[in-house]
């Protein structure tokens, strides 16, 4: 299921019913119970509360609930229990670094603290980036920022994919606080990773409140990534 998620679904847009209308598509979508809410997919195959928790509480994140979300979902946790996630020797940030290093040596030019005011479009294609500081004539412009911020704020209503009507009524995923605490010995209590659920209830009515802004704590990810060899990894 996880291989034909990935070649059928993950890489295409959906803008068009036509896009459905692909045979493998929709004998995987029968394959998939798309139909089904994840809720009711996890229900059926477990019964300790616990366990629904386990494999549900990445929904979360997603900024939908188990009995909204399809079941499909469940790929989720088979990509973090199965798959396993890897850590980048350095830290996520070395990859960062790694790729702005090698843009460096071919050329590239980057400009840094200048906030980009508009992108101006002309024929349904963007020609230059407006910043604080000056305008870019532009070939191709790659926007990483928000996708509702990037389209209300940047775009020209004319051009825009959705209106600001459309983005009032979506549901956004919630955010996170990160914060780093250095400690000077090892806690053997803890794996490399754990989890504490800071909630009661079954996870559908926590996602419906933090959706609702009613509910601002969720899950508590502590990550212990010790010093070593002059970057952060697992003690393993």
């Amino acid at each position: 299921m996880y291989d034909s998620s990935v070649k059928e679904m993950l890489y295409k847009d959906f803008t068009s019913i036509f896009d459905f209308l692909n045979g493998k598509l929709l004998l995987q979508g029968i394959r998939l119970n798309i139909l089904e809410s994840l809720d009711h997919f996890v229900n059926k195959r477990f019964e300790s509360d616990e366990a629904r928790k386990v494999v549900e509480y990445s929904i979360g994140f997603l900024g939908g609930s188990p009995q909204n979300t399809p079941s499909m979902y469940h790929i989720m946790s088979h990509i973090d229990l199965s798959m396993g996630v890897f850590y980048p020797e350095g830290g996520m940030r070395k990859v960062v670094r790694s790729i702005y290093g090698l843009a460096l040596s071919y050329g590239v030019e980057f400009k840094f603290n200048e906030p980009v005011i508009s992108i101006d479009v002309e024929d349904k294609k963007a020609k230059q980036v407006v910043t604080d500081k000056g305008i870019y004539d532009a070939d191709l412009v790659l926007v990483n920022a928000d996708y509702a911020h990037s389209e209300i704020d940047l775009i020209p209503e004319k051009y825009q994919t959705y209106s600001e009507n459309y983005w009032d009524k979506r549901v956004m995923a919630p955010s996170a606080m990160v914060a780093y605490l250095g400690v000077d010995k090892v806690v053997e209590s803890l794996d490399t990773i754990t989890c504490f659920w800071m909630m009661t209830g079954p996870i559908s009515l926590t996602s419906y409140l933090i959706q609702k802004k009613q509910l601002a704590r969720f899950t508590i990810l502590l990550c212990e990534y010790p010093l070593k060899d002059g970057f952060y990894s697992s003690p393993s």
